[in-house]
């Protein structure tokens, strides 16, 4: 799993370097106002926790940095090297800490390194669906080909399609 969201981050990145501040941080009337930044940010988040859980064995989704620079400097989110702390990654049990309920203590559940890198990516791409969606709106939908926001499985599919 590692190589893949390796990937997808340095094609993120690629994206974050050709926008300008002004793009980045604008507010994005199909987003409901959120900012590609944002998105970005949110991305990034999803990676740095895991990247902290596995320091200390436990995963809290909900404890996110929310990095401010992250949403509104593409140099700072481009200059976050994530790719790094996933090559350095060992497969481990970790314990994901959850609670959709919004009120209670959270539940813990058992989770893999291997799994967490799965579930970060998926949740990437469909990140990268709304940025391309507010892309189109910035009218900057050519600083990205086709396949971006698109699921592998997705991708597998329309090629599978394609070929019969």
């Amino acid at each position: 799993m590692k190589e893949p969201c390796q990937r997808n981050l340095q094609r993120l990145k690629q994206l974050i370097t050709q926008l300008s501040e002004a793009e980045f941080s604008a507010p994005v009337q199909l987003l409901s106002q959120a900012s590609l930044g944002q998105h970005v940010r949110h991305i990034l988040d999803m990676y740095t926790g895991l990247i902290r859980g596995l320091k200390n064995g436990e995963l809290c989704c909900d404890c996110r940095d929310r990095n401010k620079l992250w949403e509104t400097i593409p140099g700072e989110a481009a200059n976050e090297d994530i790719t790094a702390a996933i090559a350095a990654m060992e497969e481990t049990e970790i314990g994901l800490l959850i609670n959709y309920s919004g009120n209670g203590a959270p539940k813990q559940l058992k989770s893999s390194t291997s799994r967490e890198l799965a579930y970060n990516l998926e949740h990437a791409v469909h990140y990268e669906a709304l940025i391309k969606v507010g892309l189109r709106e910035l009218g900057k939908l050519h600083l990205v080909d086709e396949t971006f926001g698109v699921a592998p499985s997705r991708l597998k599919y329309r090629h599978a399609l394609n070929n019969t």
